[in-house]
This record gives C-alpha cells, sequence and structure tokens, in this order.
C-alpha cells in the first residue's frame, strides 16, 4: 500500500490540476492544501482529482472542502473536486 502522499500539478488553458495518490491524513494534507492555494492564487479553476487515494480520515476531507469554500468565496476560483467517490469506493473495500 502507498504511505506517501503524492501530488502531480498540470497547467493547462482550462486551468491546474492536481493529481493526488497515496495517503492523505493529518500530517500530509498541509503539503495537498498549499498546492490548492498555489493553484488558485491567479483565479484560475483548479481541479482536484483524489481518485488516486488510497486512505484518508474524515478530518482532512473536512478541512479540503472547507478550503474549497474559502478559495471560491475569497478568490473567485472554482475548485472541484473529482475521484473523492472512486477513493472511498477503494478505502471501503478493503475493511
Amino acid at each position: 500500500m502507498r504511505r506517501r502522499l503524492r501530488c502531480r500539478v498540470s497547467r493547462t488553458t482550462d486551468g491546474d490540476r492536481i493529481e493526488v495518490a497515496g495517503q492523505l491524513t493529518q500530517r500530509s494534507r498541509k503539503r495537498l492544501i498549499d498546492l490548492l492555494w498555489t493553484s488558485a492564487a491567479d483565479g484560475r479553476p483548479v481541479t482536484l482529482d483524489l481518485a488516486g487515494v488510497t486512505y484518508f480520515d474524515g478530518n482532512s476531507v473536512l478541512v479540503l472542502i472547507g478550503n474549497k469554500q474559502i478559495l471560491e468565496r475569497q478568490r473567485n476560483c472554482q475548485v472541484d473536486l473529482t475521484g473523492l467517490e472512486t477513493a472511498t469506493r477503494r478505502i471501503l473495500a478493503l475493511s
């Protein structure tokens, strides 16, 4: 099982895409939040793809959603969270 959180950022004409793989924990989420804020700095749309996440704690997801809402209000930036359903199904299948 992947232990580290890996993030890959790609910039397109439509905005930034952050692909996340590995474990999203209290310890690793700061890096992801920092990447999210950096990508949204100029108000461009950001897609955060969580399909590769193999573990997450509920609090980290809540913090991520809270930051999404703040960015959308303060920076007038569209932030799409995708792949959370895929990650959730994978994690629940391991239980």
